[in-house]
């Protein structure tokens, strides 16, 4: 991604993020996971965790990142059809419980079946 001219990994735009959300699993979804990023659009992304939080945006490093919170069981069975299409496409932060990378492959098995 593009900051200020030069390139840098979102993971280093989202160090903040990572390290105050510690025990949480930590993706990127939305235009970013799938390579369709423009300069003016955000960073979407999902920090799986119990606690109840509203969706939220914050400005890092001159970039805009859209804060999303969901429970386990949302992410693993998503209850809308367009957050199954975000999760099966999502880009991997952190995920020491493995819980993301179980969403990814049951949300592209439903995926590729009802498509």
């Amino acid at each position: 991604m593009a900051v200020r001219g030069r390139q840098v990994p979102a993971a280093q735009i989202l160090r903040p993020v990572l390290d105050m959300y510690r025990n949480s699993a930590v993706a990127l979804t939305g235009c970013h996971s799938q390579g369709l990023q423009r300069d003016s659009c955000e960073l979407d992304v999902i920090v799986v965790t119990n606690e109840k939080r509203p969706r939220s945006s914050a400005r890092i490093g001159g970039v805009f990142v859209d804060l999303f919170f969901a429970d386990e069981r949302e992410v693993l069975k998503p209850t809308n059809p367009e957050h199954a299409v975000s999760m099966a496409h999502a880009k991997t932060l952190r995920d020491t419980s493995l819980i993301l990378s179980t969403s990814s492959a049951s949300n592209t098995a439903v995926l590729g079946d009802s498509a």
